[in-house]
Order: C-alpha cells, then structure tokens, then sequence
C-alpha cells in the first residue's frame, strides 16, 4: 500500500469517526457512515454534503412532493367529513371537527418546519461552500509541498552522504600513498646504513696527505 492510499484510508476513517459524533437534524439518517436524507433518501458522505443537498433541486423537488401529499391528506379528511355528514345528514360532531383539525393541523405544523428548516440553510453565505473548497484545496496542496519537502530533504540527505563517502575515500587513498613512500623511504635509509658510505678517491687521498 503506498503513501497516498494509506493517507486516504486514514482519512475515510477519521471521516466516519467524525460522522458518528456529530449530531444530526431530525431529518437526516446515520447508516454505514454515510447520512441519509429522511425526506428524499438522498446518499450523502459528509455532513457539509448533506447541507449543500438540503438547498439542491432535488430536495427542493421532495419538499413539493410532501406539500403535494399534505394537501392531499387534507383534501381526503376533508372529503371525508363531507361524505360523512351527508351520509347521516346531520352536523359533525365536535369530536370529529377536533380529530380533523387535529390531524389537519400536524400536517401543517410538519411542513412549516421543513419549510423553517430549508429557509435556514439558505441563510448561509453565499461563498460558504466556495470556502469550503478552497480550504480543501489548500489542504491538499499543503500535503503536495509537504511531501515534497520531505522528498527533497531525502535527496540532500542522499546527495551529502554520497560526498562524505567520497571525500573518505579520497582521503584513504592519500593515506596509503603517503604509508607507501614512507616506507620505500624508510627501506632506501636502511640499505644506505647497513653498507655505509662509500668513501671516494678523493677522500682517501685526503686523509692520506692528514696522517703525513
């Protein structure tokens, strides 16, 4: 496994360990490590890419499908109670009114604060998620030149130890130069003593005219 793909598997680790802390809406899901969308089942990896799904168009488009539906509902409890009081011919009882205003008024209560919900997510700056991917390319390129560096370092570190084991090689080699001529000067000095000098004509004669 290199580098860069142990780095990623850290990083889709520290991913799901963050997830699991977070706490969600109401209307967001935990599954897998990834967050689901309650209202649209949407797949969503990170808790900022649920919060750019929830102004996307396709959570826009459930919201109006759970309107839609809503509205229905009220339709069909409202038929409803009209079917039944024509049926009996007589009044609604307050029971009834209640238990359909009830329910008429749950339903709405849910769509209000969907509504509430969606109106405050598109209270976010508008660069927000401009800045949010800035900073993830920063930190991205914050790594690049960081394993440069090191990389860098490395060929230094390199490039210095290949020159110190040439200077000591370099150095060794004079060593034993310098050992041999030592030597051959020392055989040369030896020889010279162990015959002595040689005492020319001229010498002798010399000597001969001091003893007369």
């Amino acid at each position: 496994m290199s580098n860069q793909d142990e780095l990623k598997r850290l990083m889709e680790e520290k991913r799901r360990q963050k997830v699991s802390q977070v706490e969600l809406p109401k209307n967001a899901q935990l599954m897998d490590g990834k967050i689901i969308c309650v209202e649209c089942e949407s797949i969503n990896e990170t808790l900022t890419d649920f919060k750019r799904h929830l102004i996307g168009q396709r959570h826009k488009d459930a919201l109006q499908v759970l309107k839609r539906n809503a509205q229905i509902d009220v339709n069909r409890l409202e038929n409803e109670a009209f079917r039944e009081e024509k049926m009996k011919k007589q009044k609604l009882t307050k029971q009834q009114i209640d238990r359909i205003n009830k329910e008429v008024d749950q339903e709405f209560a849910e769509i209000e604060q969907i509504t509430y919900e969606k109106k405050n997510q598109n209270e976010l700056p508008e660069d927000f998620f401009d800045q949010i991917e800035v900073e993830t390319k920063i930190q991205q390129q914050l790594q690049e030149e960081q394993l440069k560096k090191i990389k860098q370092q490395n060929e230094v570190v390199d490039e210095d130890i290949d020159i110190l084991n040439e200077k000591q090689d370099i150095q060794k080699r004079r060593e034993r130069i310098l050992k041999n001529r030592s030597l051959k000067q020392k055989k040369v000095e030896l020889e010279f003593n162990e015959d002595g000098p040689l005492e020319t004509d001229f010498q002798l004669n010399w000597k001969q005219k001091g003893n007369n």
